[in-house]
């Protein structure tokens, strides 16, 4: 079959995919067509969001499917999937606490992330180009809150003393922002710091008195069972209001977070086995951070991710090396650990009732994250530090990643 006719098939299933998404609550069934035609056109741009997240997934699994051949042009295959089985010294093998180093740069992130506005943090599919001309969206890590990302492998974290004046407004959780229609008044303000249309008397800036009181308001709305008895957390990005700064989202997300562990007060006689299947965290958790545009001064530098502790660089830190050496060395590279993995967004395309919604952070791992802040929450000197010349170097003279720089524009690693 020809590569044209594969990625005309590829786009025909999933756009079927797409149809089985569920139809927006409050469509059909009598209801207004106002509110119909809203919610259609948030769940049109949903779809295309989607789409385009599917074809990236595909263009970085073909491109790094390349990489593991046993043909002389990518690793050497051993029968363990063309990577170096693991063992002491390896790729991928946990970094020895001898052979952890922190320099000044890491010692300034893992103070932001101890701080009460956290370190901000943007995930990218591509290295190619850092800087940004209009507003974007960020994440802020703080040291009592859960580790999740946006689903990139790979992306940028910025200056902690330039956030506050790049941060244009902040959302307890990933609020749709690119659908957020309401313009605002003050031509300063982006349009993702704007209301969406079917929540617009809510979804503005927050006036809550306090992380508390945020906590109760958007609990009640969120949790109350729709027409199927069941809770449907797919409305709650469209209802989230917006903080200023940092700080206040923050508070408000970890009271948010706290008060869920426990049925709502109207759920009836709910088991608390019950409500652990039917509570998820909308999208993969994390919170997204509104900045505005931002040139190479304001990047600290760029970061690989990945859960579990500190390790040896693998082949999935290609892309942050590759950037680091046609940058001739000066952007720093650090290593972000310990950060929860999130499935793609493809598989919102299956049918199933387990995988069908936007969200991927369940009671488990709500569970896990009060149990580690009931320990002290994280300790930012486990979860970043910057990356030696030496490890990156190793890493590219390994055969493993490609050596070339036009190479940057055809990695996308998710």
């Amino acid at each position: 079959m020809r590569e044209g006719t594969a990625l005309q098939l590829l786009l025909k299933l999933a756009v079927l995919g797409l149809a089985f998404l569920p139809a927006p609550q409050g469509c059909g069934d009598g209801a207004a067509d106002a509110d119909c035609e809203v919610e259609g056109s948030e769940l049109e741009v949903m779809k295309v969001s989607l789409l385009q997240h599917q074809l990236v997934h595909q263009r970085s699994t073909e491109f790094y499917s390349t990489l593991r051949k046993p043909d002389g042009h990518g690793a050497k295959h051993n029968g363990h999937g063309g990577l170096p089985k693991p063992g002491h010294g390896q790729p991928g093998d946990p970094l020895p606490d001898e052979e952890v180093r922190f320099t000044a740069a890491a010692e300034a992130l893992q103070a932001a992330m101890m701080s009460p506005e956290g370190l901000v943090v943007k995930a990218k599919r591509s290295l190619e180009h850092l800087e940004e001309t209009s507003a974007t969206s960020a994440s802020a890590l703080r040291w009592d809150l859960p580790l999740t990302l946006y689903f990139s492998s790979q992306g940028i974290i910025f200056r902690p003393e330039r956030v506050r004046n790049l941060t244009r407004c902040s959302y307890t959780f990933d609020a749709l922002s690119s659908n957020r229609s309401v313009l605002v008044q003050d031509a300063a303000v982006p349009p993702q710091c704007g209301a969406s249309k079917r929540f617009s008397t809510t979804s503005g800036r927050c006036l809550h008195a306090s992380p508390g009181q945020y906590a109760s308001s958007f609990y009640k709305r969120i949790l109350t069972p729709n027409s199927r008895g069941s809770f449907d957390f797919q409305l709650m990005p469209q209802a989230l209001c917006h903080w200023q700064g940092t700080q206040e989202m923050l508070d408000a997300e970890r009271a948010l977070l706290e008060a869920s562990l426990m049925p709502p007060d109207d759920a009836g006689n709910m088991s608390h086995e019950a409500w652990k299947k039917a509570w998820r965290a909308p999208h993969g958790g994390w919170n997204e951070v509104i900045l505005g545009p931002y040139n190479g001064d304001d990047i600290a530098g760029i970061y690989w991710r990945h859960p579990g502790p500190f390790r040896r660089l693998d082949w999935t830190a290609c892309t942050a090396a590759l950037k680091w050496r046609c940058s001739a060395g000066k952007i720093k590279v650090f290593e972000l650990a310990h950060i929860k993995r999130v499935p793609h967004w493809d598989l919102l395309l299956q049918t199933t009732e387990e995988s069908r919604g936007i969200t991927r952070f369940d009671m488990d791992d709500l569970k896990s994250w009060k149990d580690t802040l009931d320990h002290g929450g994280w300790n930012a000197t486990e979860v970043v530090r910057q990356i030696t010349k030496e490890e990156l170097r190793k890493l590219l003279n390994s055969g493993i990643c490609p050596t070339e720089c036009s190479k940057l524009a055809n990695i996308v690693r998710s």
